[in-house]
């Protein structure tokens, strides 16, 4: 329904405005203007317009002072909006000022210790610009405990809040207050959504640690932990993985590290009887905070001496003898008794027992050898053989624990005695000199016995040609032929004496002389005169064997194929079955000639290009001749045909045995020989290779070089720290050459030596000393290998007698290596093995039990490779890293003089990105390993300097060096 009235009332009020605004028209016009503009009137004055008001003093009091001031003259909008509306009871609707906005949010992850970020964005409908002045928008974080009701945290008014201990299991909230430039000014005070549910801040890894072992010294206690992290973040099992360090107390309070007890392992010494051991474990993870708080077990017991409590005695068993057919072993021991009971040797006395065993593992009782002594028989070849000795106490306990030796070498065939292959030179002519010469052989290898009780000579005569007899004082290598032996037929006898029983040979004869003859001194061509003083013309009868000079034969000092003639003479001697003796006497003119027109570095090389039948090539050259080679850094070579020597001239020392000698150098006369091996050499080669699963490839041969002072020759037993290259032939019909070894037979054992293969028909061994060498094929294959990344470095290494594997056939190619390990790798592949004494490596106490390993380690140690890690510790059992190999190496490298192909030499050396992790002393090894291109690194430019090798990688280390150095292909 439309309420007429309240129209008409309301039209009745309009006009009393317009009549009032006629009398106050400032006044009304402004009002009207406040009206238009969407004002309301204030009721009062709309009840006193109503009422017909017709002066100021019906209205208001209010706007009878905002009406007062007429005379303002300006914009009547802006005197309404100052001065009037501030003073009035007019109240705005829409004026069209608003205040600013933000739009909130945090920034962060609700943990204790994260720092939240807060941020909004601000706004303002008129564009009007936030206050970044002092009285800037303002920030306030709140917290709730239910997410519900929210209450200021104390002095956090920044837009950035770190969450503390207390904010946890709580939710955050950050308001900001936004503030204009222009009024309003103050916006409404907004809140972000609130956060997640503040967590516990992460915590660092923890650890339980623990010690299992007995506190007895000689023990050894071993450190365990039970890695926890609350997160779940696995622990760090890279280089700086979790910390270890062991610490003793003297009285179980104040403890103290203990130096070098950084393993998890430690072995009680008599230092620490008295003492309490405690092992703490820093445990470390792979997240932030990666540090855990390190961590102490539990302490020991106070560590006692070694059990005193009654025990059996014991024994330390050895086994003294060679493993040969026919050689006495003796077993020995060394009995001990803790509480020092005393043996017993009554009837009831400590029993013997001897065992032999065909693989090394399973041992069998022999029957009856039961007494400390036992003499191998021929049932024992190809096995090894234990002492077992069972010690007896005359006090309770009395019988020990039964306890065996190391086992011995594989045994043998029982040694032979030397043999000599026996000949005479020069005519069967009163008055000429014979000369009585001799091959030397031994079939394992020993050396001839050069002392006074060396081999013996004794000449014969017969007057048939069947009975001989001794010639009186004749027992010196030649004899010069008497009127008293016309018509008679010389022989000479040689019984050859070894180093090494069976010392004494068979005595061996030459084949006789002619029947000798005289020449007379009455015509030019002479007489002949016989026995019954008869005179016959001068007919000599040939001489067998017969010395000439071989004209066919061409030899010639070369540099570089630059021929510099008759610097040699060769003479053969034919035997009786065809072979031959081939003597080279080289000219000192000749080879200084040839030394001053060669670079430095040269080879020098003296060649007989179509001598292939030689069984015995000798040579000699004067010292000063060799002098001039070791000025200019010069080898010399020996060539004959397929085989051939090669040695640097300076390993000679000739100044050094000029000193010793007391001769000048030009009359001191180097002897080189070159002998291939009678069949039973090779014959006792085979049955050791056979145990080897290997085969051995082509004829033996025995390089020797000797310095003769003019009444003795004595052998030069090592080329000083450099190889002497031997050439051998290979024969027709061998396949896979790549996996041709080579070994030297070197007092009575068989030691592998590198070998590179020069052609099809020739390969190159090189020692580092005189030896018996030959040619060995294996194929070698490990099933652990098959599909394992290094299998071809690992077999080749195999194949050349480097590497091998376990009892089961296997060889653990991810098993890291240790140092002793190591060692026994390095004097394996580079030759070494009996080079050196070893007594460097004397002084060390912690080598291991194992008499092979130590001498290893011995020898390795001599030849300079490897340092202890202190004066007596050598760390067998510590795990080699990458660095220490390539220094090793390196080590070797510059000690022997190697050089490397420059075809495999990178142009550019890898710049490894981690190559600040390389320690101060192996960097300059590393740098000159990669840049001569011994190594590459990894895919990703890494070398990885500190960790540790597996089998794997370290054959491939050293087959790559080896390749590189041309030492093997």
């Amino acid at each position: 329904m439309v309420d007429n009235n309240k129209d008409e009332a309301e039209l009745q009020a309009s006009q009393r405005k317009r009549s009032n605004l006629d009398k106050y028209s400032k006044v009304a016009r402004t009002s009207m203007l406040a009206i238009t503009m969407g004002m309301n009137w204030n009721p009062a004055i709309s009840t006193a317009a109503n009422n017909g008001g017709s002066n100021p003093s019906d209205l208001p009091t209010q706007q009878v002072a905002a009406a007062a001031p007429i005379q303002y003259q300006g914009n009547s909008l802006e005197y309404f909006r100052n001065q009037f509306l501030p003073l009035s009871s007019f109240h705005s609707l829409t004026f069209g000022e608003n205040a600013p906005t933000a739009t909130v949010s945090i920034q962060g992850t609700a943990v204790v210790g994260q720092t939240l970020i807060g941020s909004y964005q601000y706004a303002d409908a008129e564009g009007d610009p936030e206050d970044v002045s002092v009285t800037r928008s303002t920030y306030q974080w709140y917290s709730s405990t239910n997410g519900i009701t929210y209450v200021p945290i104390t002095n956090a008014t920044s837009y950035t809040y770190t969450l503390t201990p207390s904010d946890a299991g709580k939710y955050i909230e950050f308001e900001v207050t936004p503030y204009s430039t222009v009024e309003p000014k103050a916006g409404t005070p907004t809140k972000s959504l609130a956060t997640a549910m503040v967590g516990p801040a992460p915590t660092a890894p923890t650890a339980t640690v623990s010690i299992q072992g007995l506190a007895v010294v000689g023990q050894t206690l071993i450190g365990s932990y039970q890695y926890a992290d609350a997160e779940g973040d696995p622990e760090d099992v890279s280089v700086t993985r979790s910390t270890y360090q062991w610490y003793s107390s003297t009285n179980g309070i104040t403890y103290v590290p203990i130096a070098s007890a950084t393993s998890h392992t430690y072995t009680l010494t008599p230092g620490d009887v008295g003492k309490y051991i405690e092992f703490e474990v820093t445990p470390y993870s792979t997240v932030e905070p990666k540090a855990g708080i390190p961590t102490k077990s539990s302490a020991t017991a106070i560590v006692g001496p070694t059990p005193t409590a009654p025990t059996a005695p014991t024994a330390t068993v050895s086994i003294q003898g060679s493993a040969v057919v026919g050689q006495t072993l003796i077993g020995s021991y060394q009995y001990a008794d803790a509480e020092g009971d005393p043996e017993d040797v009554s009837v009831t006395r400590s029993t013997y027992q001897w065992y032999s065993s065909i693989n090394g593992i399973a041992y069998v009782p022999i029957a009856n050898a039961t007494s400390n002594t036992y003499t191998l028989t021929p049932g024992d070849v190809g096995k090894y053989i234990e002492f077992e000795v069972t010690p007896y106490s005359t006090v309770e306990p009395k019988a020990g624990i039964p306890t065996k030796s190391l086992a011995t070498a594989i045994v043998g065939p029982a040694p032979t005695a030397p043999t000599a292959i026996v000949s005479i030179q020069g005519t069967a002519i009163v008055g000429q000199t014979l000369i009585g010469s001799y091959q030397y052989a031994d079939a394992e290898g020993n050396p001839e016995d050069v002392s006074v009780t060396r081999s013996t000579y004794q000449w014969y005569s017969s007057t048939n040609g069947i009975t001989y007899v001794p010639i009186a004082n004749a027992t010196s290598h030649t004899y010069t032929l008497t009127f008293g032996d016309v018509g008679k037929y010389i022989e000479f006898e040689v019984t050859p004496y070894s180093t090494v029983e069976p010392k004494a040979g068979i005595p061996t004869k030459s084949a006789p002389t002619a029947a000798v003859i005289v020449i007379s001194s009455s015509s030019r061509t002479g007489t002949a005169t016989g026995g019954t003083g008869t005179t016959t013309p001068v007919t000599p009868a040939p001489v067998t064997p017969s010395p000439q000079e071989e004209t066919l034969i061409e030899v010639v000092a070369v540099k570089k194929n630059v021929e510099t003639k008759e610097s040699a003479k060769l003479i053969l001697t034919k035997d009786e079955d065809g072979s031959s003796l081939a003597t080279f006497h080289i000219y000192t003119d000749g080879v200084v000639q040839s030394s001053q027109e060669a670079n430095k570095k040269e080879t020098i090389a003296v060649r007989a290009k179509t001598l292939m039948d030689a069984r015995v090539v000798y040579a000699d050259i004067a010292g000063n001749a060799i002098e001039t080679l070791t000025s200019n850094q010069q080898r010399l070579a020996i060539l004959t045909g397929d085989v051939a020597i090669e040695f640097p001239a300076a390993s000679l020392r000739i100044n050094d045995l000029v000193k010793q000698s007391g001769v000048v150098a030009d009359k001191l006369k180097v002897e080189i020989k070159i002998e291939k091996q009678p069949a039973a050499v090779k014959e006792a080669a085979n049955q050791w290779a056979s145990l080897q699963k290997a085969t051995v490839i082509g004829e033996p041969y025995k390089f020797s070089i000797l310095m003769n002072n003019g009444s003795s020759s004595q052998p030069i037993v090592q080329y000083g720290n450099r190889y002497a290259y031997q050439t051998v032939p290979i024969p027709k019909g061998v396949g896979n050459l790549n996996s041709l070894g080579a070994v030297m037979l070197l007092d009575g054992k068989y030691v592998s030596v590198p070998v590179r293969i020069v052609d099809s028909e020739h390969a190159l061994i090189q020692t580092p000393t005189n030896a018996t060498v030959m040619l060995i094929q294996r194929n070698e294959n490990f099933p652990d290998t098959a599909n394992h990344w290094g299998k071809n470095d690992i077999r080749l290494m195999a194949d050349k007698g480097n590497v091998d594997g376990d009892k089961q056939g296997n060889y653990n190619p991810d098993v890291v290596v240790t140092r002793a390990e190591f060692a026994d790798l390095l004097v394996r592949s580079f030759g070494l093995g009996h080079l050196y004494n070893g007594t460097a490596a004397l002084e060390f106490k912690d080598l291991p039990a194992d008499a092979g390993v130590q001498e290893k380690i011995r020898i390795a140690v001599g030849a300079g490779l490897f340092t202890g890690i202190s004066a007596d510790k050598f760390a067998p059992d510590q795990a080699v890293t990458r660095e220490q190999m390539i220094t090793v190496l390196m080590r070797f490298y510059n000690e022997f003089g190697l050089e490397v192909d420059p075809s495999i030499a990178p142009n550019l050396p890898p710049d490894f990105s981690d190559k600040g992790q390389i320690s101060g002393w192996a960097n300059a090894d590393v740098k000159a390993a990669a840049k001569a291109g011994i190594i590459n690194g990894y895919e990703d430019d890494t070398i990885r300097a500190l960790r540790t090798g597996t089998r794997a990688e370290v054959a491939a280390l050293i087959r790559r060096f080896l390749h590189t150095t041309n030492l093997t292909n």
